[in-house]
């Protein structure tokens, strides 16, 4: 009953401060792992209460367990168990984290992700066209290629794997809402076959509404990720990305400006160099 008691105060104490501590990390998934997920979390506190059980279990036989003994022992948890949480969330993942991903990119790959291409609500205005082949390319020969479907379907293209995605309508992504966006609710978090590296993806596409091409300019710059490969085309839809190594995910930012409900038909202020979108429709 004692060790029972010590692995609910570990699991307890791993879920409260993974929680925690994501809400303040900015750079969720943090490292390798997912642990910025609701789902890694629990994984991972029952990996480490498991552990206290057993190393319970263990010294309950070789010294008299008593109250002192057991609490020191729970309190010798805790603090291992926040210290984990606090390294998983700040730096690269933790051994148990490793484990509990290769299980559950495991169980991704036994029943893997099956995206749908739902109809999109009249009420929503897309960013990308439906049935559209987006071209990005760089100055730096860094491309991406978005295939929209008829409705909340997209496939993308880099580094030459294809992989496709659901988006989902009316995400809600701390503060704000996005319209179509896709923030991997699923458990356990693995959206792809992994190919160099990324086996993740998340992303989010939106329409900005302004009431001139200065407020326009002023949104493009100030929205701008200096991380992210970024091309803009002159009628203002704007497609950044950039492959999150650590998190293993491709992460995707669709906007299309429109200025009094209008696409802008010229931008000045887009650089040659970044006026790289190629828009083709096709047939399905």
């Amino acid at each position: 009953m004692k060790s029972y008691l010590v692995f609910l105060v570990v699991f307890l104490t791993r879920l409260i401060c993974g929680l925690f501590l994501s809400g303040f990390s900015s750079s969720m998934p943090p490292g390798t792992f997912d642990t910025g997920g609701t789902g890694w979390i629990v994984v991972d506190g029952i990996f480490l209460g498991c552990f206290s059980f057993m190393v319970t279990k263990i010294l309950s036989r070789f010294s008299k367990n008593s109250a002192q003994s057991l609490m020191m022992q729970v309190v010798i948890f805790s603090i291992i168990s926040c210290v984990e949480s606090f390294y998983a969330v700040n730096r690269s993942g933790t051994p148990i984290e490793f484990v509990s991903a290769q299980i559950g990119y495991s169980i991704s790959r036994m029943f893997p992700y099956a995206p749908k291409d739902l109809p999109i609500s009249a009420s929503i205005k897309t960013a990308v066209p439906q049935n559209s082949r987006i071209v990005c390319r760089t100055k730096n020969d860094n491309s991406l290629e978005i295939l929209s479907g008829r409705g909340t379907l997209r496939d993308y293209v880099w580094n030459g794997a294809s992989r496709s995605v659901q988006l989902n309508e009316n995400v809600q992504m701390g503060f704000l809402e996005y319209p179509l966006s896709q923030a991997r609710n699923r458990f356990p978090g693995y959206d792809w076959k992994m190919h160099d590296g990324i086996a993740r993806f998340r992303g989010r596409e939106s329409c900005i509404e302004v009431k001139s091409i200065e407020e326009a300019c002023d949104w493009i710059k100030n929205n701008t990720v200096s991380d992210m490969a970024q091309a803009i085309s002159k009628d203002g839809l704007i497609v950044a990305w950039k492959q999150e190594r650590l998190a293993g995910e491709l992460l995707v930012h669709v906007y299309q400006i429109y200025i009094n409900g209008k696409k802008p038909t010229s931008l000045q202020c887009i650089q040659t160099d970044r006026a790289n979108v190629e828009i083709t429709s096709r047939k399905l």
